[in-house]
């Protein structure tokens, strides 16, 4: 399940949001899939960070980061309420001259921080990638997981 963007939440909207979510989740495991409930927006999920980690949920959450982002870790529970996942910005699969440099550390902190059950993109790379750029960021994600196992 994607959501690009949120509205600002409260305690009680987010409750309502997740109850309408219930039934799709409900179908997704009964197929025996994992559900993931995917926020491709990273600001959309930085404001409304503090209540959808106070809600229940019955999938993993997968939020999109900004690699940037100077403090991430504030943004997510020290109890971990829910599972997580980490939806990587298609910044990442850019070639270095266009911020992703800051990709290895990021990711390190994230991992080690975090500990997220699946990674992934927060949108779908383009068809044009550059394919060298893409398996040089593949390569770093595999060695830091390596790393961190």
């Amino acid at each position: 399940i994607q959501e690009e963007i949120l509205p600002p939440l409260s305690a009680e909207n987010c409750e309502a949001w997740a109850s309408l979510l219930a039934p799709t989740i409900n179908i997704i495991r009964f197929y025996e899939a994992l559900p993931v409930l995917q926020l491709s927006n990273s600001s959309s999920f930085a404001s409304n960070s503090d209540v959808i980690f106070q809600q229940h949920w019955d999938c993993l959450l997968c939020p999109a980061l900004e690699i940037s982002s100077a403090n991430m870790a504030g943004r997510f529970p020290e109890s971990r309420t829910a599972t997580l996942g980490i939806g990587l910005p298609l910044e990442a699969f850019q070639p270095e001259e266009s911020g992703s440099k800051d990709l290895d550390p990021f990711l390190r902190h994230a991992i080690s921080e975090w500990r997220p059950a699946l990674l992934t993109t927060a949108g779908d790379l383009p068809a044009t990638i550059d394919r060298k750029c893409l398996i040089k960021t593949l390569d770093n994600i595999s060695r830091t997981i390596r790393a961190n196992s």
